[in-house]
């Protein structure tokens, strides 16, 4: 996502200015831009998590926060020394961004959290569909006829022309490989999901990604099912289902997961919170407990049952003073006034009789 110049400054693309940065956190994008610079100045190709730290005069578990969260949008690969023992590690960097995972493996200390930056040829313009001349062309080749009979056995149907634009344009426009179109149309399949453009649909996906091979569209898939699957989760944990979250909605959930890193369960406990205290639970007013949450720095359900016993009003379990409806009126809150009507009538009597 950078380019290295003579002068040794770091040119960053249209791309992360215009997509990557405005919906990320400033104290993110600060790490991200440090970490670049850093990185610039090592010899070996990797930064330390606390480097990083120490020159923004941050915490490393914040710098880490930062890092994963660039991570989870592409941009760098996170390796460390004891996940690559245990092979456990993501796909190798290649390029000349960075050393690739097994140097780093070599060379970093046991327990010490290492960054190196991520390949990614995102163009920076939607490529063109093929023209009637070149699609004819491609219709011709053995392999496109290979992915056009392969596709037809996994959607067990015959290919409509948008199927058939849409597989070259994959295989030929957007450049992926014989085998990555394989599996894309494999996975497309496996989902039930087989029409032109839902399969067009997760190739721009990958595209924008820079996925080039079945493993890291697999790794992405997995990233992505699991966001997607935890949006339904949050929905559902306020009463809301039968629909998809709209992409206001989601920004809100991101921000719970990626700015706060909040874990499912801090989230389901302000969200349980929300049904009981309104009548129509909506994500604005979970966001409210969440962000005081936040600000308050908890980090776990501990850490909410220590808020909650330094001020008890905020506790779900806390009482609820009745509301009482007065009366009806201005008369509602008077005085009557309480007369003796026997006292009255003796006197009625009394006075009567004197008089006559």
């Amino acid at each position: 996502m950078y380019t290295f110049v003579p002068d040794s400054d770091i040119v960053l693309t249209g791309e992360f200015l215009d997509v990557h940065m405005p919906k990320a956190n400033g104290e993110f994008v600060k790490i991200y831009l440090c970490f670049l610079r850093l990185l610039r100045k090592s010899a070996s190709g990797k930064v330390p998590a606390s480097d990083i730290a120490d020159r923004l005069d941050m915490t490393e578990k914040d710098v880490s926060r930062a890092l994963r969260y660039w991570e989870s949008e592409g941009l760098l690969v996170f390796s460390d020394a004891q996940a690559y023992e245990n092979k456990e590690a993501s796909a190798p960097v290649s390029g000349e961004e960075g050393r690739s995972s097994s140097s780093l493996a070599e060379t970093a200390p046991s327990g010490t959290d290492y960054y190196v930056a991520a390949k990614e040829p995102i163009l920076a313009e939607t490529p063109q569909l093929p023209t009637r001349e070149r699609f004819e062309t491609l219709e011709e080749k053995d392999e496109v006829k290979h992915l056009n009979f392969i596709a037809e056995q996994y959607f067990r149907r015959m290919l409509t022309r948008k199927d058939l634009e849409a597989i070259a344009y994959i295989y030929d426009s957007l450049r992926f490989p014989y085998e990555l179109v394989d599996y894309l149309l494999e996975y497309c399949a496996d989902l039930g999901k087989t029409s032109a453009r839902y399969v067009l649909t997760v190739a721009h996906r990958w595209h924008e990604r820079g996925i080039r091979t079945s493993e890291a569209a697999k790794l992405l898939e997995d990233r992505y099912g699991k966001s997607q699957q935890m949006y339904y989760d949050i929905l559902g944990f306020l009463g809301i289902r039968g629909r998809s979250p709209i992409d206001r909605e989601k920004a809100i959930m991101d921000q719970w997961l990626t700015e706060y890193s909040f874990s499912r369960e801090i989230i389901q406990e302000a969200c349980a919170r929300t049904v009981l205290a309104t009548s129509r639970p909506t994500l604005a007013y979970a966001g409210k407990i969440l962000g005081r949450w936040h600000t308050a720095g908890v980090r776990t359900v501990e850490d909410i049952k220590r808020l909650d016993a330094e001020h008890p009003k905020n506790s779900r379990a806390a009482s609820r003073t009745p509301r009482t409806r007065n009366a009806v009126g201005n008369f509602g809150n008077y005085e009557q006034r309480n007369f003796d009507y026997r006292s009255i009538e003796k006197l009625m009597y009394e006075q009567t009789g004197e008089d006559g």
